[in-house]
């Protein structure tokens, strides 16, 4: 049966649309119906009928696309795509339904869900309070922020293929300036407001946060996940100071927190988790294969596009690419596998710009100019990256893990999997660590190593999986944990970085989004051959007097085959992609024994 709503209808007003299918089942006198269910009508089900396919969800106005939330208008249909920050922000008990009695004593029930404010019209509130077939129901409070570390092109992409756009005119960089956007520095900011900016990872930036009201229970959803939350959108709250914001306070009953009276609410309808990739270019119509061939030529032109920035060094340009390829697919017996923390050493004295300027306090943006041509690749290639210059400032006075006293504040390194950061450790000088500076320094490190971090909690901790990327830029071989080192050995002074069409960026960025996902197969005569060779080339090291390769150097070798596989657009690991594997860290190994 056709629907006897529009798709504008469904973003203009669904609380009509829900309230109307809702009362028009449970008036119906289909009493068993709604003696049985808390819902007598599928609401999502419908809803998501409604915006079945990609480009009608497009259609739905984003909270991630506006510079203020309230260029959209209350009770609007909205998506919001965002990282959970706190999943244990709280219950609602609320009002579900209630019945009320018109002027002829007919009975009649009244929907109240996905929304904060209720209208009464002519009816008495207190008469309704006393009616016994009130339904009461919870629903729980997520907090919920802008993905931390999307990168300007993925923000870009994403507001192209919103088809709402917002009545302020505004550039890229601005479109994610909300009610959350902070300055710290800034004495006069209400403190009440500083709570809320201390959800977001990174300190002083600007984003958008939301209380997300779920109202299915979904064990699933937890801490980092990036979703896209389909529903009704209700500006921030202020206190109540009116009669009718006093009876909503009545007909819901909830922990109130801060964050409620200076953030926006999102009653979800509907929604969808996203891939980990968090590349917008994909999408569910596109090929998730990368053959060969192409492979082969997107890999040539990438690794030449890396080494622009790194003097035009090759062999660590393809490190770098192989870096960007990984990812964890395996934790089995305390083992993390595909974990791969690159080191990138031998760096030369760059020149520092703006170190003693207030505004690079405690800002995590990278002012070594080495650093900043490094980033800038990262950036244009990942759809999330942030930097992460090693000073101790910021080692000391930026918290780097979640942490809590009453309610959970944010730190550095909780963001989503699939997330980069570029360590800078050559901008580390000598001074002293505070107690914040260890423990952030073993909460890098718990992720450098196991890929595994803690939420500090009063009287207890709890510790979650992470995926992040990590290299490391140092001027000697870095103190913290990594997998692999390489030297760099600069072939040109040119410090500028390669000009590649937007086109060609696209490919490098699918090209690295795919193959990270695509399964790798080592099969078991290929398995055979490595264990062959791992015994061969101990037995040569013996005989030569030259060190043994150990089971850490098989295990980095397996890891660097199958990115090397993946790379080449293989599905499975060859005789000649390991024997390739086994060149290039040769290399790698040679220049550090040239370095030493």
């Amino acid at each position: 049966m056709a629907s006897p709503f529009s798709r504008f209808e469904c973003i203009e007003k669904p609380l009509d649309i829900a309230k109307y299918l809702f009362e028009l089942e449970s008036n119906s006198g289909n009493q068993m119906a709604v003696d049985q269910a808390d819902e007598p009508v599928d609401i999502p089900a419908y809803f998501k009928t409604i915006f079945a396919s990609e480009e009608s969800v497009n259609q739905i106005p984003s909270l991630n696309d506006v510079s203020n939330v309230y260029d959209i208008p209350q009770n609007t249909l909205i998506r919001f795509r965002s990282m959970i920050q706190n999943t244990g922000f709280g219950h609602e008990v609320f009002v579900s339904s209630y019945e009320i009695i018109n002027r002829d004593g007919v009975k009649q029930r009244k929907f109240h869900k996905y929304s904060d404010e209720i209208i009464f019209k002519d009816e008495n509130l207190n008469d309704m309070l006393e009616c016994i077939n009130n339904k009461f129901s919870e629903r729980q409070l997520f907090y919920c922020t802008s993905v931390p570390g999307e990168t300007s092109w993925a923000k870009q992409v994403y507001r192209q293929q919103n088809r709402f756009q917002s009545s302020s005119e505004t550039d890229i960089e601005d479109i994610v300036i909300s009610t959350a956007n902070i300055n710290l520095n800034n004495e006069k900011v209400n403190i009440d407001l500083k709570e809320v900016a201390s959800k977001y990872p990174f300190p002083k930036e600007s984003h958008m946060a939301a209380i997300v009201k779920i109202y299915e229970k979904d064990d699933s959803l937890k801490v980092t996940d990036v979703v896209e939350f389909i529903g009704v959108l209700n500006h921030p709250r202020k206190e109540a100071k009116n009669t009718n914001e006093l009876q909503c306070k009545e007909f819901n009953v909830s922990c109130e927190n801060t964050a409620s009276y200076c953030i926006p609410s999102v009653h979800v309808i509907f929604y969808r988790k996203l891939h980990p990739t968090g590349n917008p270019l994909i999408s569910s119509t596109t090929n998730l294969l990368v053959s060969p061939n192409d492979a082969m030529h997107i890999r040539s032109a990438l690794i030449h596009y890396i080494a622009s920035a790194f003097g035009g060094d090759d062999l660590v340009a393809e490190f770098v690419l192989l870096q960007l390829l990984s990812r964890i697919h395996l934790r089995q017996n305390g083992l993390t596998l595909g974990k791969f923390v690159l080191n990138i050493s031998n760096l030369p004295c760059n020149n520092i710009v703006n170190e003693n300027t207030q505004s690079h306090h405690l800002c995590l943006e990278h002012n070594n100019s080495f650093a900043k041509r490094v980033a800038s690749i990262l950036a244009s290639l990942l759809p999330k990256y942030h930097d992460l210059p090693l000073t101790l400032s910021t080692l000391n006075e930026i918290f780097y893990f979640p942490h809590s006293n009453n309610d959970l504040d944010s730190g550095v390194l909780q963001v989503s999997q699939g997330t980069w950061f570029l360590v800078d450790e050559t901008v580390l000088k000598e001074g002293k660590l505070g107690d914040i500076g260890v423990r952030n320094l073993k909460a890098l490190n718990d992720i450098m190593d196991h890929q595994k971090l803690n939420y500090m909690f009063p009287f207890n901790n709890y510790e979650f999986n992470t995926d992040i990327g990590i290299i490391i830029l140092s001027n000697a071989k870095t103190f913290l944990s990594y997998d692999c080192n390489i030297p760099l050995i600069q072939k040109s002074e040119n410090t500028t970085i390669l000009d590649v069409s937007e086109d060609m960026l696209n490919q490098f960025r699918n090209y690295i989004s795919i193959l990270r996902y695509i399964d790798f197969n080592i099969p078991e005569d290929i398995s055979d051959y490595i264990q062959a060779d791992y015994v061969t080339q101990r037995q040569d090291a013996s005989r030569n007097g030259t060190p043994l390769m150990t089971q850490q150097d098989l295990m980095l070798l397996l890891n660097l085959s199958r990115f090397v596989g993946l790379s080449f657009g293989s599905l499975k690991l060859t005789k000649e992609l390991w024997d390739y594997t086994k060149k290039l860290d040769e290399a790698r190994r040679h220049r550090i024994n040239q370095k030493a």
